[in-house]
């Protein structure tokens, strides 16, 4: 993300008045931590191990959330079996259809 320009993008929109607080879409991963960077709370080593950090809790939420979905259906991807995603996921859906 840092590499593709978020904190300009971040700084645009500081600089238009927006910020994450009173703009629930900015409050996001990543973006709160570039706003508290560019306004001088966190250094820049501390933003990216924040960023880092942040991304791990979400996708350990996310990860949470769905193995409780008992309507997802897992296929497991290996070295072996990568070029057959697209058959293996059609499979998949064609069987329940099917049921």
């Amino acid at each position: 993300m840092l590499e593709n320009g978020l904190i300009d993008e971040i700084n645009s929109l500081k600089l238009k008045g927006y910020n994450y607080i009173d703009y629930n879409s900015l409050n996001t991963v990543g973006i709160k931590e570039v706003f508290d960077f560019l306004d001088g709370k966190l250094g820049r080593e501390s933003m990216i191990e924040m960023i880092k950090q942040n991304t791990r809790r979400f996708a350990k939420r996310q990860m949470t959330w769905f193995r409780k979905d008992k309507n997802i259906k897992w296929i497991e991807i290996n070295d072996d079996n990568f070029n057959m995603v697209p058959e293996l996921i059609f499979s998949e859906l064609y069987s329940a259809l099917s049921q």
